[in-house]
């Protein structure tokens, strides 16, 4: 049983991996972008956050849990929760499942 739980594990980590190409979280390259995420993210700037992702997506980087993290954020931010759950619903479905965990 813990092997098998071991192994879907690393499956699953392996999907993220995939999903989010060569680079990882912590890309340099990302480090701007979540910046700019985290300041619009902050003032409640949802679409925004939505051209930074497409600059993101631009550049390459496939948006990771990090980043649709803080855009969902968001939505928050201004009271409309309804607005963040179908976000990341839409966003498990654009970029791939995210780590629950």
């Amino acid at each position: 049983m813990l092997e098998e739980f071991k192994a879907r594990a690393a499956a699953e980590e392996e999907a993220k991996r995939a999903a989010m190409g060569d680079s990882g979280e912590d890309d340099p390259r990302r480090l701007n972008f979540h910046r700019a995420l985290l300041t619009a993210s902050a003032r409640g700037l949802f679409n925004e956050c939505a051209r930074i992702i497409d600059s993101m997506i631009d550049a390459g980087l496939t948006p990771g849990p990090r980043a649709v993290h803080v855009w969902a954020y968001s939505y928050i931010t201004i009271g409309d929760g309804r607005g963040a759950r179908k976000l990341a619903q839409e966003a498990a479905e654009t970029f791939g499942a995210f780590g629950a965990g």
